[in-house]
């Protein structure tokens, strides 16, 4: 029988949808990690025939902010540089902007900064991620705080793909 290193193991549970479940099941018991293992599968399953798991239907906004920012990540790094973003109507972008005719395009620097900006406000739209930049115990005013600046970020961030939006697709 060939032996799979830690590495093979790892490699594996990433290609089925797996990665990193086993360390969350290192102190159960067998029987618990066989279930949890199981009900991995399932979600792996469910991800590879539908394109999401059950999970993501039960935590709607965290699966939709962190596909969000993963895609944009990976939209960052694979575009094309020589592609640009034309400007949205309804603004003067003559200072900022190049003119192309009749319209005015973002450069590249810009347009990182604009996906870099959008990332940050879906990142602080999170509660545990906003806690964790800001405060490390809770009381009320943190809450508030907290609250605040989630709704903040998150307006900005929906802002932002609505002016966006059309610019997002390749």
């Amino acid at each position: 029988m060939l032996k799979v290193g830690l590495e093979g193991r790892r490699k594996m549970y990433s290609r089925l949808g797996l990665k990193g479940c086993l360390k969350d099941y290192k102190r159960m018991l067998i029987r618990h990690k066989i279930k949890e293992v199981i009900r991995e599968l399932k979600y792996a399953w469910q991800r590879a025939w539908r394109g999401y798991d059950d999970t993501e239907v039960w935590n709607i906004d965290f699966a939709i902010k962190n596909r969000l920012i993963a895609l944009l990540q990976d939209y960052k790094k694979s575009r094309d540089r020589f592609w640009s973003w034309q400007c949205p109507d309804g603004y003067d972008w003559s200072k900022v902007c190049k003119s192309v005719g009749q319209s005015y395009i973002f450069s590249s620097e810009q347009m990182d900064a604009i996906i870099d900006t959008f990332i940050f406000h879906l990142q602080m739209s999170d509660e545990n991620f906003v806690e964790k930049k800001l405060c490390g115990s809770r009381t009320h005013e943190d809450y508030k705080r907290i609250y605040k600046i989630r709704k903040q970020n998150q307006d900005a961030a929906i802002k932002l793909l609505g002016l966006l939006m059309d610019q997002l697709w390749d």
